[in-house]
């Protein structure tokens, strides 16, 4: 070799330092990297030395830069480093540029292994995530690298470490369809399902045939098409009388007694029946309609939750998917009647007060037309005919209200009472969990 190109080189490119400062911080794959980059190096050399090739400073300054623009151009390419090794090809160059192959090697050291590099800096991020295998450490590196070459790799790491693993399955799929792990996410999928399935077969056993059955039809078809939504379709409807919609003998007959004659209630102020007893459809008008659709969605979608882990299946009005199973549930709200010599009359309810009176007597504030109400649910299964009707009354139980100063409260508690009693035989009658 040229001794003087020897010298010039040691001084204008330090490579063997540089090199002991790359393998320190080289991660074991850059170390092969480097490894098979020198072999070609060598290669080089001893060919150089063999022909007695010869370089002005001129020519071997010229070669160096047509070195950084093949390594420039490899180094853009999707295949990143494989690309730059096929570029350096001894076989297919001219002698006078095999001989300046070691400033290209130089070149891609300090282009590769420098944290500048996408291809390297992304390998790094990897390697941080092998060692730490945390949620967070893949977080990170979805943020940095959206597009990274490990990004699948890196799904399964979380996958494995993450504690609710169907989030990271659908996120999976979504993204990586026909990916490398495809098979192997399906059939951990399955297994999820599989269990949820049994989870239900467990608790099932107070279901009525058919509501277990429909149950059962329902949950395979969610495997099967991996949707994990119910539909929840509410309609109300009112259907009240108040006091004075009764008969006039209905009417004349209540309002010829007071507290002390209702229900055996003595212990009262006595408050007279007419012209005290609350409009029920004044109070119970479309803005309370809609309190009490979310207090009905509340207990259902509660109900539906216990039949399966934690977030695996949404109850919600919200959903658009055109595929998932639909409940939809109907109900009316009637005013709670009783028969009075062959003619229909209101239940009165007494409302009191949180206050006594003198000498601990109850403070009758209102009288109340009580409510009931009639429930439909039902179930179906989109492009089946499988459906699933269930229908149940609510009651309130009790005929009292007490402790509440307004009407509105009163109403909100009686209706509250109707939906837990329906809820409640739902719930057992279908199989879900209480």
């Amino acid at each position: 070799m040229n001794s003087h190109l020897d010298v010039d080189y040691k001084a204008e490119n330090p490579y063997l330092d540089y090199r002991m400062e790359v393998l320190e911080v080289a991660t074991d794959i850059e170390k092969d990297v480097i490894s098979r980059l020198e072999a070609k190096w060598t290669s080089a050399v001893m060919r150089e030395q063999a022909e007695k090739i010869e370089l002005t400073m001129a020519q071997h300054r010229r070669l160096i830069r047509l070195g950084e623009i093949d390594l420039h151009r490899s180094s853009y390419d999707t295949d990143g480093l494989e690309v730059l090794l096929k570029e350096i090809d001894y076989t297919r160059r001219a002698r006078i540029k095999v001989a300046s192959i070691i400033f290209v090697i130089v070149a891609a050291i300090a282009s590769f292994y420098t944290y500048n590099h996408p291809y390297f800096r992304e390998l790094r991020k990897y390697d941080e995530v092998l060692e730490a295998r945390t949620i967070s450490a893949c977080m990170e590196y979805y943020s940095e690298w959206p597009k990274g070459a490990h990004y699948e790799d890196v799904m399964m790491i979380e996958l494995e470490e993450s504690y609710t693993k169907l989030p990271v399955i659908r996120r999976y799929l979504s993204k990586f369809p026909e990916g490398r792990f495809a098979g192997e996410v399906n059939a951990k999928y399955d297994t999820l399902w599989d269990y949820e399935i049994c989870r239900y077969e467990k608790g099932d056993s107070l279901a009525t045939p058919e509501a277990s059955a429909f149950m059962k039809d329902m949950l395979a078809y969610m495997k099967k098409n991996r949707i994990h939504e119910i539909k929840l379709v509410v309609k109300p409807e009112l259907k009240l009388k108040d006091f004075h919609d009764y008969s006039p003998s209905v009417v004349k007959f209540y309002e010829s007694f007071n507290s002390s004659h209702l229900e055996g209630f003595i212990n009262s102020n006595n408050l007279p029946i007419k012209g005290n007893v609350v409009s029920v459809k004044n109070v119970l008008n479309r803005s309370m309609m809609m309190k009490l659709d979310a207090l009905l969605t509340g207990d259902v979608i509660m109900g539906i939750d216990k039949m399966f882990t934690d977030s695996f299946v949404t109850v919600s009005g919200l959903v658009d998917d055109p595929k998932a199973p639909v409940l939809e549930i109907r109900y009316t709200i009637h005013t709670q009647e009783r028969m009075l010599s062959g003619d229909r009359a209101p239940s009165l309810w007494v409302h009191y007060t949180n206050s006594l009176l003198m000498h601990g007597k109850k403070n009758v504030k209102a009288y109340l037309p009580g409510v009931d109400m009639n429930f439909e649910l039902d179930f179906s299964i989109p492009d089946t005919d499988k459906s699933y009707v269930y229908k149940e009354k609510g009651l309130p139980g009790t005929d009292e209200i007490s402790k509440v100063d307004d009407s509105e409260e009163a109403y909100r508690i009686m209706t509250q009472r109707c939906f837990d009693d329906f809820s409640k035989k739902m719930i057992k009658n279908i199989g879900l969990r209480l």
